[in-house]
């Protein structure tokens, strides 16, 4: 997803929120965005519940994420799961582990001018084939912000493996009555009518219901529409990453984490006014800042959590990994690059005692010249977010650390230091460009690129006498560290080595 598609698409602004209420009535690739966001809500569980367990839990995980994923990548990370609870991953654990639901509209708006926009709709899919468990009956429970139970429903037709691959199984539900708010939907499934068990999987979306969504979203869409054409790229680009997020959810696509559309929504009506106003254009923009930094024709996504009190604020810039299904690199068609929110999520509050502020960036894919892309992003962040200070720590993750290894030469001169997580494949020849400047290294557990991290070692250690005295080449950690969470279980040493090359004392 891109403003300039999104440009190109300008008919967006005219159409509902949701024209095609179910899934199935989409693109293969609009459907595969949703089953990934599915797995990356089942890795996040893995995360969650590792935390605080044994080095023997950590290794064993590793091992268990490493395995070849076969065609169906939930099955190592149900595995998983089950090994962290003490259970057996049999097939209604894996079942229910890798069901996932569709939920559109992300906002229901009943005063909206199609039917399609006054409803929820809730489709159960199977993002990949699996074997039966037993016959299935859905309920959709939906709950409001207090937990109170506001609707219960039951599903017992075109409920076969067939069937869910399709979305051929949903309810809707009607929210005239419903106030505005968050709501959450949970899908419950029963196998040859037994409720699950209490290790078993559970799944939870959050949507939103709000009067005049509709209206709202085509007014500040087609504004900023309008006002991006006379924006210089700067600007331009600023008012990009933060509409982006808008037309995602106007046009029912897949989000990252959970939904915040309400907010997401607030956020572009602000930018718009402050452009209207010539204010820079995030400006009064607090906690999680959507970031779009000019990369050419093009706009690098990212978002950003900056510490209170003036600037400026030393800086961590991360670079996400890319979408992937296993340790061997295949990619699904969408989403193309990794969304910035999966990996600001996993980070927490990184930074915040230190008053460092963090940004994080979108992965490497959909065509990008990444290398590119980072030098005009380090080159553009004091302009986008004025209290950010120079010379950033780059820490990048799996294929964003592969580019940068490439690329040192380049992207040396514009950082404090720099971490490789998960490869180390940095030409002999321009590793001296990291004289004065740490590189530290993160090898990550069965992941066939971090071969590459003992040869770096073994090149600091070779580089003559001089050079070698004046390069700072060592492992940030040698724990264990499961491939798909490099980065949040560096944490610790990642906090150190911000302080150290930074200089925060």
């Amino acid at each position: 997803m891109s403003w300039f598609s999104l440009e190109a698409a300008g008919a967006l602004v005219a159409l509902c929120l949701a024209t095609a209420p179910s899934a199935c009535a989409q693109g293969p690739g609009y459907r595969e965005r949703w089953g990934y966001l599915h797995l990356e809500r089942r890795r996040a569980e893995v995360l969650e519940e590792l935390r605080g367990r044994s080095e023997q839990d950590v290794r064993e995980v590793a091992r268990l994420l490493a395995r070849p994923e076969e065609g169906v990548p939930f099955t190592p990370v149900a595995d998983a799961l089950a090994l962290l609870r003490g259970v057996e991953s049999d097939a209604a654990f894996r079942l229910r582990c890798t069901l996932g639901l569709f939920v559109l509209p992300e906002v229901v708006d009943p005063d909206g001018r199609q039917a399609a926009c006054k409803e929820a709709n809730f489709s159960v899919s199977l993002p990949f084939s699996l074997p039966s468990a037993g016959e299935m009956v859905f309920e959709f429970v939906v709950r409001d912000a207090a937990g109170a139970e506001v609707s219960r429903q039951r599903h017992a037709h075109k409920t076969g493996i067939e069937d869910v691959r399709l979305a051929q199984a949903g309810v809707s539900l009607a929210c005239g009555e419903l106030a505005d708010g968050a709501y959450e939907v949970e899908l419950v499934t029963l196998l040859d009518g037994a409720a699950p068990r209490e290790h078993d999987p559970t799944l939870r979306w959050r949507f939103h219901v709000l009067r005049g969504y509709q209206q709202r979203s085509e007014l500040a869409l087609g504004a900023a529409i309008v006002l991006r054409k006379e924006l210089e790229p700067l600007r331009r680009a600023q008012l990009d990453g933060v509409a982006l997020r808008v037309s995602r959810a106007y046009a029912g696509e897949a989000f990252a984490v959970r939904s915040d559309a309400v907010v997401d929504l607030e956020r572009l009506e602000r930018c718009v006014a402050n452009l209207q106003s010539e204010r820079p254009p995030l400006q009064g923009l607090l906690g999680m800042i959507p970031v779009g930094l000019p990369d050419g024709e093009r706009t690098q996504l990212g978002v950003a959590r900056m510490p209170e009190g003036d600037g400026p604020h030393p800086m961590v810039v991360f670079a996400s990994g890319a979408p992937v299904y296993g340790v061997s690199a295949r990619r699904p068609v969408a989403p193309q690059v990794r969304e910035a929110e999966w990996l600001l999520r996993e980070l927490g509050d990184f930074g915040a005692a230190d008053g460092v502020g963090v940004l994080v960036l979108d992965s490497p894919g959909a065509g990008v010249r990444y290398a590119d892309a980072l030098v005009a992003a380090l080159d553009a962040l004091p302009k986008v977010l004025p209290r950010a200070g120079a010379r950033p720590v780059l820490v990048c993750d799996r294929e964003a650390a592969g580019v940068v290894a490439l690329q040192l030469r380049r992207l040396a001169p514009l950082v404090s230091g720099i971490v490789l997580i998960g490869t180390g494949a940095v030409p002999a020849a321009a590793l001296g460009s990291m004289q004065g400047r740490p590189l530290r290294l993160v090898p990550l557990s069965g992941y066939p690129a971090s071969k590459t991290v003992e040869r770096l070692r073994a090149n600091g250690e070779a580089a003559p006498g001089d050079d070698k005295e004046a390069l700072d080449v060592q492992l940030l950690h040698a724990r264990p560290t499961p491939w798909l969470f490099g980065v949040a279980w560096s944490r610790p040493e990642l906090g150190a080595f911000v302080r150290e090359a930074l200089d925060l004392r």
